[in-house]
Order: C-alpha cells, then structure tokens, then sequence
C-alpha cells in the first residue's frame, strides 16, 4: 500500500508541475504546515507561489498554502470534513481531494470565506481547471 501511495504523489506530482511548477513551489508530504501553534497539518501536496515563498523555512511551511491536495485513504476519509473546515477557516485557496479508489477529483475553491465545489473530475475529463482557478 505505501508503494501505491508514494507512486501516486509522483504521478500527481508530476501532472502538477507541468503546468504550475514555474509559477511556485510544489511540496510533497511529509512536510508540516502550520497554520499557527495549535494547528498544523500534513497534506499530501503542497503549492504555495513564487511571490509567497517566504512561508517555506527551515523545512516546514508557517502560514497558509495557495493549495493543498489530499489524498483519500481509510484514514484520510474518516478527518476529511474537519480538515476541510480547518482550511477554510484558515483561508487556504483551493483545496482538492483526489479519491484514488473511485479515481475523481473535487476541486474546492474557497469564496467568501466558504468552499463551493468547482467539479467533479473523472480521468476522462480532459479540461485545463487550471484556467479558472487562482494558481495562474
């Protein structure tokens, strides 16, 4: 299972970098981020811009990511809605959830304060959701 897991963050990797790797800064979990002393997490991918990289030091990220990426497990599903909660409260962007089970992607994207969910993405939707969200 962790072979599968860690051959799934280089494909999402990957796929990620090819179009936002020149705009930012793409992280791969384990790496912390700490929204504040009581409230850090590990999300599986990390994308933070170019022009906010002061957050990443000492090999941790201290503020708020431009977006995190969950991968769903058994684990993972069973906090999915509170660490959903946590990101929109501490203002995170966009926030996807990648089910590897079911091989879809919601893309959340935070407005006024509150994630409304942009689509669900199967492997055969082609489009570019780069081109209405806020990371170009």
């Amino acid at each position: 299972m962790i072979k599968l897991i860690e051959k799934k963050h280089s494909l999402l990797h990957l796929a990620f970098h090819s179009f936002c790797g020149r705009e930012g800064e793409i992280l791969l979990a384990p790496l912390d981020v700490h929204f504040d002393q009581e409230n850090i997490v590990r999300p599986d991918l990390i994308y933070i811009r170019l022009e906010r990289m002061e957050i990443i030091r000492d090999g941790y990220v201290f503020g708020v990511p431009d977006l995190v990426m969950e991968i769903m497990s058994e684990s993972t599903g069973k906090r999915g809605k509170t660490i959903k909660k946590l990101y929109e409260r501490f203002g995170v962007k966009e926030y996807w959830v990648v089910d590897p089970v079911y091989r879809l992607v919601e893309p959340f994207m935070l407005d006024n304060g509150r994630y409304l969910l942009e689509a669900i993405l199967t492997e055969q939707d082609r489009r570019t959701i780069w081109a209405s969200t806020s990371l170009t």
